[in-house]
Parts: C-alpha cells; structure tokens; sequence
C-alpha cells in the first residue's frame, strides 16, 4: 500500500498539469476592455491641430455612447491615424468625421472596423477608413439612415484588403442612400462594395466602387430572402467595378437577383442586361451654358446628360430618360462675346437599356459668352430688297424675362421706344431651343445709320438696359444659318445633321456621329459704337480664317461634377486587369469576367502560394490544439492507473 503522501503527491501532480493546460489557452473572466471616451476625444482635440503625424492606438472597444446628446466630432487638418488594434469604434449617437489627413485602421479581430449601433449616426465628411485581415467588414451599419456621405465627391474613401472583406454593410430593411464615397475592397476570396442584406431600395449618388475578388467579386451585392421581388437599386452618376482573379470567379458589378436595377449616367463594369429598350422620340428642353472670354472649353461645365423622351418597350406612355453624352467641343476659348452650338453623341454605355434612335436625334447645347453687361447683339442683317429700313437681330433669350422693348436713336444719344409689334419683343414668341432669341423689326428712321438698344424687365440675368448698339444699313453681315433654325419641336423634327451646313451644300451625317469642326460665333471688334461717350463694339461673324482656326477635338465628359475619381480606379484596377485579361461571358443581370492569357500560370501560382499559406497557418494553428489533447489524454490515463494501485487493495 502507497503511502498517503503518495498518494496526494500523485494527486496534486495531476490537478497541477491540467490547470496549466487549461490556463495556457484560456482568458481570464471579466468584462471586455473599454476605450474610455472622454479620455479619447479629449486627446483628439488636443492633438487635431498642427502638421507633425501623430499614431493614437486604442486599448480597447471605442463606445461613442448615447448617454451624451452632444455629437462627437473628428475635425481638423492633422495627420493623425486611429490604430484601433484589433478593436472597434461602436457608434451609438452621432458622430462626424471631418479631417482630410485622419486614417481610421485596424484588423478583424471584432470581425468589424467600425459599427453604427441603433440609434447611430455616422457623418462620413473628410477622411479614411481601412481594414486589413482575414475577413470583417470595414463598416456596418445596424442603424436606419445610419450613414450619411459627405456633400462633394472625392474626400473619403472606405479601404479593406484580406481574405474575405465587405465595404458597407446594412441588415435593415429600410430605404438607403448613399452619396460621394469612394470604396475599394480586395479579397483573395472575396469582396463587396457594398452589401445590403434585407434591401428594400438603395439609392447610390456620385460614388466610385471597386471590387476585387479571387473567387467571388460584387461592386453592390443586395439580398432579400423575401422581397428580391420588390427591392431595387439605383444608381445616378457613379463608377462601379468588379474584377474577379479566378477563372470561374462570380464576378458582378451589381447583383440583385430579382429585384429592379436601375442606372443613369452610371459606368458598370460588367454590364449589367437589364433587357429594357428605349426608343428617342425628341430633345427635352435644354439650359444654355454661360461662359466668359478666356475661359477653356474644358471648363465650360457642359452637361454630363441631357433630357430626351423616350418609349421604353412594353411600357405604355412616354417620359424624360437622361441620357449620358459625350461632347465634341473646340480646341480655343472665346476671345469676344459670342455663342457656339455644341453637339455630341449618345453614350447608351452608361444607360440602363439600350437606346434605339430611328430619328437621328443628335442632342446639342447652346455656349453662350456673355460681356460683363450681359445681353450683345450676336449678330444683325439688314433688309437689302425686302423692307426698307427693316433688320433681323439676333440675341440672347433672356430667360425669366416679363418683357423686352427695343429702343432706337439717330445719333446714338436720344433714344425713342419702338413700338411696333406691340411694343413688347417677346409677346407671342415660344422660347427657342437654342435660346437665341431671332427677330425682325422695321426701324422708322432714313438714316444710314443709326443705334438701337433694348431693356429687358423682370427676374432675368438681362434685366436692364444694354450697350447701344450701332447698325450701319450698308453692311453685308448675315444672320449665322444656324440661328433660326429652332431645331423643330415635333417628334423627329430634331436637326439630323451635327454639322453646321452650308446653305447650298448639306451634308450627309450617320447616325450619332459628330463632325469635328465647329464654328465659333463672336463680335467683330473693328466696328464702333457710340453713346454718351462710351463705345463698343458690332456683332459680327467670325471670318472664314478665324472659323478654321477653331477645331473641334472630342472629349469625354466625366461622371458627375463631384471631383470624382472614377479614371483613377480604373487605372489602379487596368494593372489586375490586365493579370487576369478579363473575358466577358453572359449571365442573368451581368457579364463573368474570367482570367485567361499569358498572365493567367502567374496568377494561378499567386493563388496556389496563398492557399498554401493559409493552409500552413491553419495547420499552425491547430498543432498546439492536438499536442494539448494527447496530453490530457496521458495525464488522465496517469491518473486512472495510478488510482487503480493507490486507491484499491488487491483482492
């Protein structure tokens, strides 16, 4: 028999051994660690100011609580980075973020780097948010309307690189909008841009997102285990790309099983069928666009789409589509006062169907440079054999005018009103699509010369009285042909012809293209005028030489007027692209883009040595595990044997 010192020798040994294998792999009991709040924002608002980078590294999980009503803010112009190691920021009331140079970052050990909790509003204005690990979500978003983008395109972007990784993810089934954020996601498995689970309708403005997985790749991925049927998204003036690395990846620009998907002046990428088919019926009405001298057709703010009904197959009725237009516009700025007509072609790439065009529809914006006082003649043609004294005038429509009356003068200085036609210039006239106002007067003077001004009255930009404007009954000017040619107001009654055609010659012009030369149409400064000592200066047209010196190049509008980056993404996805030298097939709502070529060993081999890894850090990782168990397994079998010899007697 064994001793009882033995036997609690033995005893002890055991318990011992299985209370440090335990103790080695497990935690301590407690609450989880806590970030304290008022110490943090309170060291952000120290620190916001200044130019030298700072790092603050969070301790714990960062509760923006709701205790407070106050918002807290993340302002100012420092390079500061938010290393939160491994933990999240939990937003329960409202929270903004405003600082170009902050750089909020961490890894997935939450599974999430940021989450707006119920009752959460998260202002996203200035900054960057970035996730890097195994998979998680950059930011989630547990609350309605929890997130809200920033007013202007190209100032925060939303950044995760790993193995399976999420933009923006919504659970609620409410209405979203968002609006001006760029989201970049990579996954060696997966990527989403963003992810709305339980989608009712999600609204995407001016925002930039691409996606880059190995074996699934969605730029906007929307379920809804119940109402796939009556969701849908829309998408205005974004870029939105998926590149999948594997060949067999699924690979969607937008995915929605079901539900309606919608996009205007929207780049995808795969496209997306959505089998709708419109058809052109006429130009809506079109804002002309004002300019100054000197300022490059570049900067002209042409429109990135214009108005046009449309019939969409099998769909009763007709309505406005905005249809996105590429603009030919010319290589000089004005150097006078004058107006061009822009013309374009129709860029059904970036429309949700396709657009059929039976009419030659060819859509068109009028360039107006205005003088510092508004309202010119653009351009005067005297009545050689018609009317005596009679002249056609042409000037800016002055939109939101009441009335326009013309005032004449022998010499320039004592002015009297005319009064034919009612004394009123717009009474009677439909406002002309191209918003050059023509009309013909008959000046009751025998002169041969004489001055005329006109007063605009009312809510116009015109409103008041013009320079004076010298006529001399002598001159050979012409009205431009392109003038009173209103472009039609009947269903295909558009101008079929881009260019500017000469009265004798009309040319022949295909469907949507675009003759590269236009002319502009300015004063002509060698003429004189008078009034009260002031001059100024005859409206003219351009000479022949001056109308070749202005060629037109072609240049592609950009998607919205929010600074956006979409050429950039592009750019930074041209180089995986051209690893995996995508090839399109079809699917339901997007095309597959595989990988193929002579890149394609060097990505496979990409992909082998990271599932290689992953493999190997999986076997790490459960080594320690087996070794733990087979331990256990000795010690108790120890104990049981040792217990049969010390315990019991032998029979």
């Amino acid at each position: 028999m064994m001793k009882k010192w033995k036997r609690m020798f033995l005893f002890g040994i055991l318990v011992s051994g299985l209370f440090f294998i335990w103790s080695g792999e497990c935690r301590a009991w407690g609450p989880p660690v806590k970030e304290d709040e008022d110490t943090f924002l309170e060291w952000y608002e120290e620190h916001k100011d200044g130019e030298a980078p700072i790092t603050k590294q969070l301790s714990g999980d960062l509760f923006i609580s709701d205790e407070k009503e106050e918002a807290a803010v993340l302002d100012g112009t420092r390079p500061i980075t938010i290393d939160c190691n491994g933990h999240g920021i939990i937003v329960q009331r409202e929270m903004v973020i405003d600082n170009p140079n902050l750089i909020i970052q961490g890894n997935t050990r939450n599974g999430f780097l940021m989450m707006v909790n119920t009752g959460g509003i998260l202002k996203l204005e200035q900054g960057l948010l970035r996730l890097t690990g195994e998979e998680g979500v950059v930011l989630q978003v547990l609350s309605p309307n929890g997130v809200s983008g920033p007013s202007r395109g190209g100032v925060f972007t939303i950044e995760g690189e790993g193995t399976d990784i999420q933009g923006i993810t919504w659970t609620q089934g409410v209405p979203i909008e968002v609006s001006n954020l760029n989201i970049k996601v990579s996954g060696s498995v997966a990527a989403k841009g963003l992810v709305s689970m339980n989608l009712r309708e999600l609204t995407v403005n001016h925002c930039q997102i691409q996606a880059i997985g190995g074996s699934e790749s969605y730029g906007i991925y929307c379920r809804d285990s119940v109402n796939d049927d009556v969701g849908r998204i829309i998408l205005h003036d974004s870029f939105v790309l998926a590149v999948g690395l594997d060949a067999s990846a699924r690979t969607y620009s937008v995915y929605h099983p079901k539900g309606e998907i919608r996009y205007e002046n929207s780049s995808l990428e795969p496209p997306v069928d959505t089998g709708r088919i419109y058809t052109a019926l006429e130009l809506g009405e079109l804002e002309p666009v004002y300019t100054e001298t000197g300022v490059m057709p570049g900067e002209w703010s042409l429109p990135d789409t214009v108005g046009v009904y449309v019939e969409e197959t099998g769909v009763e009725g007709e309505r406005i589509e905005r249809i996105p237009v590429t603009w030919a516009i010319p290589d000089s700025a004005f150097t006078n006062p004058g107006y061009c007509i822009v013309k374009g072609t129709f860029q059904d790439g970036r429309l949700d169907g396709k657009l059929e065009n039976p009419n030659r529809i060819v859509p068109e914006v009028t360039v107006l440079c205005l003088p510092p006082e508004k309202m010119f003649l653009i351009a005067y043609e005297v009545d050689q054999d018609f009317v005596r004294n009679g002249v056609s005038l042409v000037v800016p429509y002055p939109a939101g005018a009441e009335r326009m009356r013309i005032e004449y003068s022998a010499d320039g200085e004592r002015f009297e009103r005319y009064e034919g036609e009612g004394g009123d210039i717009l009474a009677g006239i439909v406002k002309p699509r191209n918003h050059l106002l023509y009309f013909h007067i008959v000046v009751p003077l025998e002169a041969p010369v004489y001055y005329l001004r006109v007063v605009v009255d009312g809510d116009s930009m015109f409103a008041g009285t013009s320079p004076v404007w010298k006529i001399d009954t002598g001159s050979s000017e012409e009205v431009p042909p392109d003038v009173d040619d209103d472009g039609g107001g009947d269903r295909g009654g558009q101008d079929l012809d881009p260019t500017f055609p000469d009265k004798e010659e009309p040319s022949d012009q295909t469907d949507g293209a675009v003759d590269e030369k236009k002319e502009h149409h300015t004063t002509n400064s060698s003429d004189e005028m008078r009034t009260g000592g002031d001059s100024g200066s005859v409206s003219g047209r351009q000479s022949d030489n001056e109308k070749d010196s202005s060629a037109v190049s072609s240049s592609s509008s950009v998607l919205g007027a929010s600074g956006d980056n979409s050429s950039n993404l592009r750019q930074n996805a041209d180089s995986v692209k051209r690893k995996s030298d995508t090839k399109a097939e079809s699917a339901d709502h997007a095309q597959y883009v595989s990988a193929s070529g002579e890149n394609e060993e060097k990505m496979e081999a990409a992909t082998d040595n990271g599932m290689e890894k992953m493999k190997k850090e999986s076997k790490d990782s459960v080594m320690p595990w087996i070794l733990v168990v087979l331990c256990l397994f000795v010690l108790v079998g120890a104990g049981i044997w040792c217990g049969k010899k010390v315990f019991f007697k032998k029979q």
